[in-house]
């Protein structure tokens, strides 16, 4: 980064460098969420996920987090695997973004995927999906 020019260039500079990185770590993120998706990894779907989106909302009874995953994305045991294409990142206050993408399922629906992120103390967390058939 230049540290010369008026405080508006070298902020937009600055900005730029720091919005690669940040888009670098949520890609990652998501990446290592739809690798734990296709190997059917609870462990590491879990840990990827905010813990509101592990409980189904306006449920009386706790359910498995082997039930959400199955009712999120498709039967673990399921051998097929999904693809994505038409990514796209959006960056909110350095903390917050959304990353979309079409997806053919597992069981070969398309979709627009859209995953809500958030930074916290460990790190980026799923805090939302949503899916609008294509």
């Amino acid at each position: 980064i230049d540290g010369t020019g008026t405080v508006e260039e070298v902020w937009d500079e600055t900005e730029a460098a720091m919005n690669a990185y940040v888009k670098n770590d949520i890609l990652t993120a998501n990446m290592n969420l739809l690798k734990a998706i296709e190997g059917g990894n609870l462990k590491d779907f879990a840990a990827l996920c905010d813990e509101q989106l592990l409980v189904e909302s306006g449920s009386k009874t706790k359910k498995s987090i082997a039930d959400i995953f199955e009712w999120y994305e498709g039967p673990i045991s399921d051998s097929a695997s999904s693809s994505i294409s038409n990514a796209k990142v959006s960056i909110q206050n350095g903390i917050k973004a959304l990353v979309s993408y079409d997806r053919t399922t597992k069981v070969g629906k398309i979709v627009r995927e859209t995953r809500e992120w958030e930074h916290g103390p460990i790190g980026w967390m799923c805090v939302s999906v949503r899916r609008e058939d294509l």
